[in-house]
């Protein structure tokens, strides 16, 4: 999991993002100082955490996504949803998961849960 640990220090400073961007990865990306997502938000973008392969959902570190809204992106539809119930235990504001479907994606908000919207 790469990319919390800095969020969790600006928001500890008083920093607030519009949202934040989760991407749920296949393999082990070689990143640059471009794309690294510890220096995203440095250049101007988002901020984002990616898990990687070997990341555990039920151990991830979401505390730095409180009250903030999620894009969550990934491939495997379950995989994706595994991640979203843990982003969830950590009170965003509300989350989109999709990447896995172009027919659907998901979006969850406290009052209204987890629901499935089908593409228009």
């Amino acid at each position: 999991m790469i990319g919390h640990e800095t969020l969790i220090a600006l928001r500890m400073k008083g920093y607030k993002p519009s949202s934040v961007f989760v991407s749920i990865l296949r393999g082990n990306p070689d990143y640059n100082v471009f794309t690294h997502p510890d220096m995203v938000m440095s250049l101007g973008g988002q901020p984002e955490i990616d898990l990687g392969p070997d990341d555990s959902p039920s151990t991830a570190d979401f505390r730095c996504v409180v009250g903030l809204p999620v894009h969550l992106v990934g491939e495997d539809e379950t995989r994706a949803l595994s991640v979203a119930d843990r982003v969830i235990q950590f009170r965003p504001l509300w989350l989109l998961a999709s990447g896995f479907s172009d027919e659907y994606l998901y979006r969850w908000t406290p009052t209204g849960g987890m629901k499935r919207v089908e593409a228009q």
